[in-house]
């Protein structure tokens, strides 16, 4: 039977083809590729504007795995990164190399498009319950 000639479907074969074409469309650039089954770069991050420093190599950082304070680890990725403090999204491109484990999915989960200082607040932010010091036996 010719699906197109269905008359008990409530829609035509024509717009359900459609429907899924477009559903299909959008399941790619969700995941980051075309139809055809490229991938598209630039939805793969955050900060496609990223102008590489000549000659640039990040350097190697501590990982912060979201145990512990995130001020240090913070100003620790700051340090390493002085001579380019004022390329912020080369310090927004760069953070993420220095998080693993739940920290790095959390960064990963990052929805908006922060710039540098919003993506260090929302990052000390986020880990902020690991300054707080659990009571001891003397406060209890």
């Amino acid at each position: 039977m010719d699906p197109s000639k269905d008359k008990t479907s409530k829609f035509g074969y024509g717009q359900v083809k459609s429907q899924v074409e477009t559903l299909i469309e959008k399941i790619c650039i969700i995941k980051g590729s075309s139809i055809e089954g490229s991938v598209n770069l630039d939805s793969l991050t955050n900060f496609s504007q990223v102008i590489m420093p000549p000659k640039f190599k990040a350097p190697e950082f501590v990982k912060y795995d979201g145990i512990g304070d995130p001020c240090p680890h913070l100003r620790l990725f700051c340090g390493k990164m002085a001579p380019n403090r004022n390329n912020h999204p080369l310090l927004c491109q760069i953070f993420p190399d220095s998080l693993t484990g739940p920290a790095a999915t959390w960064y990963v989960r990052l929805e908006k498009t922060f710039n540098w200082r919003e993506m260090a607040n929302a990052f000390l932010e986020y880990y902020r319950f690991n300054t707080v010091v659990a009571p001891d036996r003397t406060v209890l």
